[in-house]
């Protein structure tokens, strides 16, 4: 120990004394003994085992990851598409009229009839004998032809309301036309 300046001099038999240490100063004309221990007079040390020292592995800790939080799926809002409007009609709508031909009874008949302005034949019809088609520009027409052996009822109705009628027993003709 290396010490600067001489301070520290008068502590030193101080300290040695309580230490149970002797010394002499030099150049002290009071020197004094002071007696000094010896290693048999100290009192003995317990033994003490030797100190092990034993190296684990650090302990890591990890964190659980944490769970997921759960997601819920929507379905997806459904697009509304606006259209434009259909146009606003100037005129009322047409309704399309419809004519109904029917011929019942027995014998041999056949028919002649408008529609989608035509005339069509139908010979040995079954009865009884039934056609509805749209009405022809307005009018509707219906001829008749029956056998020896019939009898027949005719009827022609536009839209479910009767415009004419008639009745043939044995050969003959009839005939409806008309307007609407």
């Amino acid at each position: 120990m290396t010490v600067r300046g001489r301070r520290w001099w008068p502590a030193v038999p101080v300290a040695l004394a309580l230490a149970g240490c002797s010394t002499t100063v030099s150049g002290d004309p009071t020197a004094q003994a002071i007696p000094v221990a010896t290693t048999s007079s100290m009192p003995s040390v317990p033994s003490v085992p030797p100190v092990t020292t034993t190296t684990t592995a650090p302990v890591t800790t990890t964190k659980p990851k944490p769970k997921p939080k759960p997601t819920t799926t929507h379905a997806p809002a459904p697009r509304t598409t606006h259209r434009p409007a259909p146009p606003k009609q100037t005129t009322a709508p047409v309704h399309q009229k419809m004519v109904t031909y029917l011929i019942t009874g027995s014998g041999s008949v056949s028919v002649r009839y408008l529609a989608g302005g035509t005339m069509h034949s139908v010979s040995g019809i079954s009865l009884p004998w039934r056609r509805t088609v749209p009405l022809s520009g307005g009018r509707y027409a219906m001829d008749i032809t029956t056998g020896s052996n019939a009898n027949v009822d005719e009827q022609v109705s536009v839209d479910g309301a009767v415009v004419g009628t008639g009745h043939n027993e044995g050969a003959g003709t009839g005939s409806f036309t008309g307007t609407y």
